[in-house]
This record gives structure tokens, C-alpha cells and sequence, in this order.
């Protein structure tokens, strides 16, 4: 057997003329390929790819996009993909769920060969088209001439691509034209008689050989490809859905958790689109995998942070007492998905539920005591509106509620629940005073 025969990938160099980076250069021809087709709206959208080798694309729910995407997560005007200075860049285009690349938040960035986008929920892959290369190439030693086609073989070839995806179809793609044009050599006429053709058939047989080698070798890189799509970016199964779920719950409170302070009309549509979201697809999943008590431990996280924003906003509106059968439909659902709590070995999946019973029972005398508060704001003897000794007695229990509680939680608020710790700290500051007031004027303190 020839050294020619075998399968060598190609290490050598190519010399191809250097292309200056600049406007009249064109775009680098690339593409975005989606690595979970089962987030996208319709089964017509499978296997999904974004061509960027032309003119700048923009994705988003709205028709005037040039890739239109209604799915979960996408807000009309999400991400713009456009070259400059000599590489494609992404753009948030102002969206609730963002743009992240390799899992970085970003407002503009640019892309690499490999780069993992996610526009909203749906991530792609960034992947360069191979180019047609033709140069002079240099390989073991020898340089070829200018006309040499890298598609010749794949020992002589250089993959220019940013997946393994990519490298497997070009593989491939090598095996065909190789097996086309031996097909194509065994069909063309015979000269030179039968002692010619006797003369030739080992080497027929010989590059049949080859041929096989190169099946071979496609159906072991795409094994080990396959491998790869499952246990990394392709894992499926329950596992992998509450790994997905729990980063971005996490990513969610790293960046939401902490805005008491500026929390405004737009910011409170902003965050309870992005739970409501996150809920549909935990709903979803729980549906899916229903014994997964993990699984319903992230979907009580998300509950609680929906309604501590929920919350707040009646408190801003001046409507805390609305928030009374608010608490009561949040509890009612959180005993459904907690009945099966004490199921779950997962450390993490029994805190979130130890923490949210906790909370739940402490936003009960926090609604009260600002309710009080609101109804009878000045504690003075001359005071238009006071309240009744019955009163008194029922809003000094959930005073004194408030305080156990309070401690009770003290950790789970100043590490986690940040917007609930502000509305607790808000109570204690201003309403628990104004009750104390109250108190020590009627003798009920």
C-alpha cells in the first residue's frame, strides 16, 4: 500500500494571497446554525440556519425582519448580525431577554469561528464557510502548483470551519466527489486492450480500498460527533432541561434581584414578561417529566419571584391590600407544586422549597402591616380615622409575626431575595413604626 492511500489529515500550509480586511473585501461568508430545533415555532423550522454571507440580517418576532421568529423569548426587534472592520458582530437590538454570546451578555460583540449565540432562548452556533482555496500548497517538503483543488482528497485539504458539524459535512462531502470521480473513472472506455486492463485492476481495487477507509472514517467522526451533540450542548432529558432551567433562573436573580431601587412601570413589565416566560416553559417541562420534584422546585422559585414583583407594584400603586388574594392564589399554587417536596435528595431543590414556605409566610404579615399603615397613617390622639381595639390586638400579632419571621429569613433575604429583603426593609423602616405608635397610644404594645 502507497503512502498515498492513506488517511492523513492535511498539516501542511496553504499560501494563498493575503485579503486586505476592508469594506471592499466583502463579508466573510458564515453561517448561524440552531442547536435546539425544539425551541422554534413550528416543525418547519427544523434545522434552522441564518446565511450570513450576504448583507446584514436582523431576527426578531416582527414581519419587517429579514428572519422573522415568533418563538418564546424573542422580542420584535432582537438581535442584528452585521460585518464590519473585517468580522460579523451582534447587536441587541433592545430585547427583554437579551443576547448573550457564550453565555456573556452583550449590547454589540463580535464572533469567532465556534461562538455560541442565544437570541432569547434559542441558541446557534457561529460556523465560517469554508472558502474555495486554490494557491500554492505546501506538503511534506514539496509545494504544489497554483491550480492545486484542496477538494482533491482531505489529506490535502484545509477545513476552514467553526463546529464539528461543519467538519463532518465536509468529510462527507470529500468521501462523495472522491467516489464520484472513481465511478467516473470506472465507467470511462478502456484503451490499450486487455493486457491493459488487467494491468489496471489492482488499482481499481486499491482505491476501493480507500474508498471504504473514507466511509469509515466519516462514520467514526460522526460517532464521536454524535457523543458529543448528546452529552454537551445536544444533552436532552430531564437533567438537562433543569440544568438549562436553573442557570437561567440564577442569571435571571444575578441581574433582576437588586432593582428595588429604580423598579419602575417599565421595569416591572419588563421582569414579569421574562418570568411569565420562564413559567410556560417550566409548566411545560414539569408536564413532560411530572415526577421530577427538582423540576417543580425551580417553577416555585420562579413563582416567588414573580410574586415579589407583584407585590411591589401594589405597594407603589398604594394597593397593598390587593395583595391579600394575591398571597392566597401564590400559596395555593405552591402547595400543588410542593407536595412531593420531601421526595427530592437535591439539597439545592429542598432549600428552594424551605425558602419559599418561609417567605410566603412572612409576606403575610408584611401585607398587613402595610395595610395598616395605609389606612390609619397618623397615630395621634386627634387622629380623623383610628383604629378599633380589635384592630389593635389583630395588627400587634402580626407585628410581633413580622419581627420571628424577619430573623427567621434573614439569610435567604440578604443573599437571594433581594427585592423581597427591600420591601421587608421598607416595613420595618416606616409601617412597623407607625404601628408601634399606634400601640403606645392605645397601651397595646
Amino acid at each position: 500500500m502507497s503512502s498515498d492511500d492513506k488517511t492523513v489529515m492535511f498539516t501542511g500550509t496553504v499560501e494563498v494571497p493575503a485579503r486586505p480586511v476592508s469594506a471592499a473585501a466583502g463579508p466573510l461568508p458564515c453561517k448561524l446554525i440552531c442547536l435546539e430545533p425544539s425551541r422554534l415555532p413550528d416543525p418547519a423550522g427544523l434545522g434552522l440556519e441564518i446565511d450570513l454571507s450576504g448583507k446584514e440580517q436582523t431576527v426578531g418576532r416582527g414581519e419587517e425582519n429579514t428572519v422573522p421568529l415568533n418563538a418564546t423569548g424573542i422580542s420584535k426587534k432582537h438581535a442584528r448580525f452585521y460585518f464590519s472592520s473585517g468580522s460579523w458582530r451582534v447587536q441587541d437590538m433592545g430585547s427583554t431577554n437579551g443576547v448573550h454570546v457564550n453565555d456573556a451578555k452583550v449590547e454589540d460583540a463580535p464572533l469567532k469561528a465556534g461562538d455560541t449565540i442565544k437570541i432569547g432562548k434559542i441558541p446557534f452556533q457561529f460556523v465560517m464557510v469554508r472558502p474555495d482555496i486554490k494557491g500554492t500548497v505546501t506538503k511534506d517538503g514539496k509545494k504544489h502548483d497554483e491550480d492545486f483543488d484542496p477538494d482533491k482528497t482531505v489529506s490535502e485539504r484545509t477545513m476552514f470551519v467553526g463546529s464539528n458539524l461543519m467538519a463532518a459535512a465536509m468529510l462527507l462531502d470529500a468521501k462523495n466527489k472522491q467516489q464520484e470521480a472513481e465511478k467516473r473513472a470506472a465507467a470511462a472506455p478502456v484503451r490499450g486492450g486487455a493486457g491493459r486492463k488487467a494491468a489496471m485492476t489492482p488499482a481499481v481495487e486499491q482505491k476501493k480500498v480507500g474508498i471504504i477507509k473514507w466511509v469509515a472514517a466519516a462514520v467514526l467522526l460522526i460517532v464521536i460527533i454524535g457523543g458529543y451533540w448528546f452529552l454537551g450542548r445536544g444533552s436532552s432529558g430531564v437533567e438537562g432541561v433543569l440544568k438549562n432551567s436553573r442557570a437561567e433562573v440564577k442569571a435571571f436573580m444575578r441581574d433582576s434581584e437588586d432593582s428595588a431601587g429604580r423598579y419602575t412601570a417599565a421595569e416591572h413589565q419588563q421582569q414579569t414578561t421574562q418570568l411569565g416566560n420562564m413559567m410556560a416553559e417550566l409548566s411545560e417541562a414539569t408536564s413532560q417529566y411530572p415526577d421530577s420534584e427538582e423540576l417543580k422546585a425551580v417553577e416555585a422559585e420562579v413563582l416567588f419571584l414573580q410574586f415579589e414583583r407583584n407585590l411591589l407594584n401594589l405597594i407603589q400603586q398604594g394597593k397593598p391590600d390587593q395583595a391579600i388574594p394575591l398571597l392566597a392564589q401564590v400559596q395555593s399554587e405552591f402547595g400543588k407544586l410542593s407536595t412531593g417536596s420531601t421526595a427530592t435528595k437535591d439539597e439545592d431543590s429542598r432549600k428552594i422549597y424551605t425558602d419559599v414556605a418561609n417567605l410566603l409566610e412572612l409576606a403575610g404579615p408584611v401585607i398587613q402591616i402595610k395595610t395598616f399603615a395605609r389606612r390609619y397613617p397618623n397615630p395621634a390622639k386627634d387622629a380623623k380615622v383610628a383604629p378599633s381595639k380589635a384592630e389593635m390586638e389583630q395588627i400587634k400579632k402580626m407585628r410581633d409575626q413580622f419581627s420571628e419571621l424577619r430573623k427567621k429569613n434573614n439569610l435567604a433575604l440578604s443573599l437571594n431575595y433581594l427585592l423581597f429583603n427591600s420591601i421587608v426593609g421598607d416595613v420595618d423602616d416606616k409601617d412597623a413604626v407607625v404601628v408601634d405608635k399606634w400601640g403606645a397610644m392605645t397601651g397595646t404594645n
